[in-house]
């Protein structure tokens, strides 16, 4: 009896620590539109890793394809569609059981930040889906010196900055510290990145 208690508690020990290893480690990239984000993901899937592409863009893209307006137009409801494709991602992500990076092109905290730039309160669901402690690196990208709206980004140049510091904002309301990314090359924001998340391992 003593022997059958002793390989079930180190069952469990096994079962806790298999869990915890097997966790990914989940890197969002944030910062206003136009900052490079999706350039850096680009490159790390051509290197082999599980990335998210941002929910906004693949909206916008698909609606416009189907002859839609942007739905960029209609802040409220865009926002709704953005935080659906974003739970269904985080549900993804919760369900890996490797020990693997995981990158994603925005969180659902993005939206938060963005409610409060369009001056709009943000959906129930996106509050009620936050989660603390989920993501384990916010790496916030810094504005690029060149940029130009286009059917996709309306957003003008000079609202980037204020953009910018509420998602900084946004992040720190839920305990998350956010990472600076400088103005550099995509190959050396990759490798910053990188090189950050392992001296952190």
């Amino acid at each position: 009896m003593k022997n059958l208690k002793i390989i079930f508690i180190l069952s469990a020990i096994v079962f806790v620590v298999n869990s915890t290893i097997c966790k990914p480690i989940i890197c969002v990239f944030t910062g206003a539109p136009k900052t490079g984000k999706t350039s850096v993901l680009n490159r790390l899937e051509q290197d082999g890793y599980t990335i998210f592409p941002e929910a906004a863009t693949e909206i916008i893209e698909n609606d416009l394809k189907k002859g839609f307006e942007n739905p960029n137009k209609n802040p409220a409801i865009f926002q709704k569609k953005i935080v659906e494709k974003q739970i269904e991602d985080q549900y993804k992500i919760a369900n890996i059981d490797e020990q693997e990076i995981v990158f994603l092109d925005r969180s659902i905290i993005d939206g938060l930040a963005y409610s409060k730039f369009n001056k709009h309160e943000p959906p129930k669901e996106l509050v009620n889906n936050i989660k603390r402690d989920f993501f384990n690196f916010v790496f916030i990208f810094e504005p690029l010196n060149e940029y130009c709206t286009d059917e996709v980004r309306l957003e003008k140049k000079e609202e980037l900055e204020e953009l910018f510091f509420k998602l900084i904002e946004a992040y720190g309301e839920y305990g998350y510290s956010v990472i600076r990314v400088p103005k550099l090359t995509i190959e050396d924001r990759k490798t910053f990145i990188l090189d950050f998340i392992k001296k952190q391992g």
